[in-house]
């Protein structure tokens, strides 16, 4: 009996220890970490730069005119050329038989015209001597005149055909540069069918897109500055030689043009530029400006993540939704816990005020209402 028991408390021992050694602790909740950063004013209001693209003052998009088929293609992609350079050449045959066939009527016509010029001073002696009527004399001027007209006709006629033979060479209407070729040769092509597109004259521009609440402030003749992305450490004056006056697409922003002061043979269209204004009628205003990096975006439009402080280093974040301003054209001056240094910033118009803390890394991989821990609150 006494056996028994003890195996009987054996077995409940060992068992207890088997059930215990299964127990799997319940995952405490893993508890975000989050960097933040004072939302605070700055006076920048008085500079602004926006981002735009290098053009050449001139394009063209060069054709014949007239018709043909083309034999000759003296250029390539890249070629640069002088003014009345030759582009292509259309076949001239046709084009040399119509000005042989004017030619031929022409003296045709002036044989007809001193004939007529022949009988009418033969009628008009005759009147003179009471030998022909009025009548004569009228029907004898008359064909003069006509054939006389019929002349001048014809050589206008001639001349255009001329033209139109000329016309069968594409040439340079000023320096330019190709930049695209529309077609090969042996290709039949109509008058006015684009052959090749240039980039004409030594102007570069640059067309930005400004938006709406600045675009009152920018006049014909302003100066600005021009940097590009391919020409570090450099920037150009320009002027503003286009104001939009409508805005384009659907985003509330008017198309502006600069042009540089002086010919820039190291910029190249195409080429990423940011053109700085500075406005002075804006200066001494105070905008909200936050990193880049805080601003995310979605379906739903641009947001923040605003910081709810808790107890201890534990907080609650926020969404919420913001208006963005023009990319501020001044670096923020970064305090701990982000570091030292600067960073690109982005301004606020509306969703933040002054004093609020908001999130300045992972803001992609937060949800509204997530407990999160504040880095660095010590030194906030």
């Amino acid at each position: 009996m006494i056996r028994f028991i003890r195996l009987v408390l054996l077995l409940f021992v060992s068992l207890s220890i088997l059930l215990s050694c299964e127990r799997v602790k319940e995952p405490e909740p893993v508890i975000r970490p989050v960097r933040f950063i004072h939302v605070s004013s700055t006076e920048v209001g008085q500079v602004r730069t926006f981002a735009g693209v290098a053009q050449t003052g001139d394009k063209a998009s060069l054709s014949f005119r007239v018709g043909g088929k083309v034999i000759k293609f003296l250029v390539k992609v890249g070629d640069k050329l002088k003014k009345g350079s030759l582009i292509a050449s259309l076949d001239p045959a046709d084009f040399e038989l119509k000005v042989q066939r004017t030619e031929a009527s022409l003296v045709r016509a002036r044989a007809q015209e001193r004939n007529a010029e022949a009988n009418y001073e033969r009628v008009r002696l005759l009147y003179e001597n009471r030998n022909a009527s009025l009548n004569d004399l009228d029907i004898a001027r008359a064909d003069f005149e006509s054939k006389k007209a019929a002349v001048v006709s014809v050589k206008k006629q001639l001349n255009l055909a001329k033209r139109e033979l000329s016309y069968t060479n594409l040439i340079a209407p000023i320096d330019c540069a190709i930049a695209s070729k529309q077609v090969e040769v042996n290709e039949n092509i109509k008058s006015g069918q684009p052959i090749v597109s240039a980039d004409c004259g030594s102007w570069e521009d640059v067309k930005i897109d400004v938006p709406e609440r600045f675009i009152s402030e920018i006049k014909n003749g302003m100066p600005v500055t021009v940097t590009f992305d391919t020409l570090p450490g450099e920037s150009f004056q320009a002027i503003v030689i286009e104001v939009g006056v409508a805005a384009t697409g659907t985003a509330t922003t008017y198309p502006v043009k600069v042009r540089q002061t002086k010919p820039n043979p190291k910029v190249r269209s195409g080429m990423a530029a940011q053109v700085t204004f500075r406005f002075e009628s804006l200066e001494g205003k105070r905008h909200i400006i936050v990193p880049l990096i805080a601003v995310g975006e979605d379906r739903d439009g641009r947001y923040v993540y605003v910081l709810e402080r808790k107890e201890g280093e534990l907080g609650t974040v926020r969404r919420r939704a913001v208006t963005i301003g023009a990319l501020a054209p001044t670096k923020i001056q970064l305090l701990e816990p982000l570091g030292k240094g600067e960073v690109e910033g982005m301004e606020i118009l509306e969703g933040l005020k002054e004093g609020e803390l908001v999130v300045t890394a992972g803001v992609k991989r937060l949800s509204d209402g997530e407990k999160v821990k504040i880095l660095g609150l010590e030194k906030g």
